[in-house]
């Protein structure tokens, strides 16, 4: 019999973690643009 474990996911430290990304990826002269989707895009969070 197998065991599967789950964790909760920490959507705010995710939520964090991707925003300092983007902020970081931003400042990059290759980038031209950066484009969010679902709650991200809505800013739901």
């Amino acid at each position: 019999m197998s065991r599967t474990r789950s964790r909760a996911l920490d959507a705010e430290a995710v939520i964090r973690s991707l925003r300092s990304w983007a902020q970081q990826v931003g400042e990059d002269p290759n980038v031209v643009k950066i484009v969010l989707f679902g709650s991200l895009a809505r800013g739901d969070r």
